[in-house]
């Protein structure tokens, strides 16, 4: 049996639902920044692809993470989302995580993503990088920012980020992202 099509109708109407919860989570975020300048955004999900979520990083907080930690593992920090200063859990209108997270999370339990796993996730790969391209194309989001997904405690996140900015973000931002952990 073919399964290239076996998730095809859900990605089609989820992508719907993930890309108004980027725009509006995206823009409540963009309001707790104040005048601070974000450099990155990044959507993340776990080794079992159950959750999602936003977040983002200003150049300010990032500062101020170094002040306080020192430049030792400046690049880690910069990088890494699960250490960026803004994401979902700073709203009390959580979009990501109240429509997109909670899809996704009842779709993995099903038996048929179940037998088909490493499809399903890469298909939400894909799905994840279309939504975040065509946002930065279509309604001018993210400016000037890197865009990666990510996936947290995961030893392949940074395949996974390093994929997934090649194809979202411009040549110059990639060159710059691909080189954030040399010395």
């Amino acid at each position: 049996m073919d399964n290239t099509n076996l998730f095809k109708g859900f990605f089609e109407e989820y992508r719907t639902t993930l890309k108004q919860a980027i725009i509006e989570d995206y823009k409540s975020i963009k309001k707790l920044c104040n005048n601070e300048t974000p450099y990155s955004c990044a959507l993340v999900t776990d080794s079992d692809v159950s959750t999602l979520f936003f977040a983002m990083n200003t150049i300010e907080k990032f500062n101020e993470k170094i002040l306080k930690v020192g430049d030792k593992y400046m690049a880690y920090y910069k990088w890494t989302p699960d250490e960026w200063a803004y994401g979902d859990d700073d709203l009390s209108d959580k979009r990501m995580v109240i429509n997109a997270s909670k899809i996704l999370s009842n779709k993995v339990n099903e038996k048929e993503v179940k037998e088909n796993f490493q499809l399903f996730e890469m298909n939400l790969f894909e799905n994840l990088t279309e939504t975040l391209k065509d946002l930065i194309e279509t309604e001018k989001l993210f400016n000037d920012m890197t865009v990666f997904i990510s996936i947290s405690d995961d030893n392949r996140s940074r395949e996974v980020e390093n994929y997934s900015a090649k194809l979202i973000n411009s040549e110059k931002l990639y060159n710059n992202f691909i080189k954030r952990f040399e010395k």
